[in-house]
């Protein structure tokens, strides 16, 4: 590909030095080599080709309800944030609560503190976790059936005899 000085040069046209850099910058400006155009030609079609695409696609989202579909999401969302919680926060509260009682019945009263400032820190984590995403605070979950003061008393006595001997 020839530079357009050299085929001006090649038909007898002379721009002066003074106004070359002016011409150089204005044909810069103003035109393109037919690689720059069929390099462009070629973005377009791609682009074209990337819309018609796009195009056939969206022909399947025709019938979809979004309403619908963002129901779908929130009650989604809403049942993984409660099986998150189920599993996450109501455990450790359960098994914290279950450490108070045991600290309880054998007398140690500074870990039974540490413990309680513990649960109270669940406690505010689980209430803030279901405030965000929107759910009941649901606290009968968080207890465990079948271990209360009676059976940390239990372990309580159990402790102390292993203690004793």
């Amino acid at each position: 590909m020839k530079n357009i000085n050299e085929i001006l040069i090649g038909l007898d046209i002379q721009i002066p030095e003074g106004k070359k850099a002016d011409f150089d910058k204005e044909f810069a400006e103003n035109y393109k080599t037919i690689a720059d155009y069929d390099k462009q030609k070629m973005k377009l079609e791609q682009a074209q080709s990337d819309l018609s695409t796009a195009r056939t696609q969206l022909e399947g989202f025709k019938d979809v309800d979004v309403s619908d579909l963002k129901n779908q999401i929130t009650t989604l969302t809403n049942t993984l944030a409660t099986k998150e919680s189920e599993h996450m926060a109501e455990p450790a509260q359960r098994v914290q609560k279950n450490r108070i009682l045991v600290l309880r019945s054998t007398g140690d009263t500074l870990r039974e503190q540490t413990d309680q400032i513990q649960l109270q820190m669940l406690n505010q984590h689980y209430k803030a976790f279901s405030k965000a995403a929107g759910l009941p605070l649901q606290q009968e979950r968080a207890w465990v059936a079948g271990f209360g003061s009676k059976q940390a008393r239990e372990v309580g006595e159990a402790f102390n005899r292993f203690e004793k001997s």
